[in-house]
């Protein structure tokens, strides 16, 4: 990710390109102007092992941008949904790495559920 505290745009993004994938592979394979391009950047063309590590993320950022956006409410109170769902947070992430699990997820799930136990016990 470009900026660690921009996880609600890096999902909102990565949401669109899955949804343009097809076009990104034609586009590559019909201009060869724009593959040699692609290639001179850092990480170069995109694998297919790239789009199932984004369809593996995309579900860890879903819970963050859920979350955001309850409490981030404007026409309701948040402030009681905001304990509920920040301590909802530990048990969804661990959901989803029974469901989805790689390497990556794991560890940052038992990092964030660490510090979010520890914030529980101030």
């Amino acid at each position: 990710m470009d900026v660690d505290t921009r996880w609600n745009s890096t999902f909102l993004m990565l949401e669109s390109a899955v949804k343009f994938k097809k076009a990104f592979s034609n586009l590559l394979l019909k201009d060869s102007s724009c593959a040699k391009e692609v290639k001179k950047c850092e990480g170069g063309v995109i694998t297919n092992e790239d789009w199932v590590s984004v369809n593996s993320l995309l579900p860890f950022l879903k819970i963050f941008l859920d979350a955001t956006k309850r409490f981030s409410g404007s026409r309701y109170v948040t402030s009681n949904a905001y304990v509920h769902e920040f301590c909802m947070l530990p048990k969804g992430l661990k959901d989803l790495t029974v469901d989805q699990p790689t390497i990556i997820i794991d560890e940052t799930v038992d990092e964030l559920a660490d510090n979010i136990r520890a914030l529980e016990s101030v």
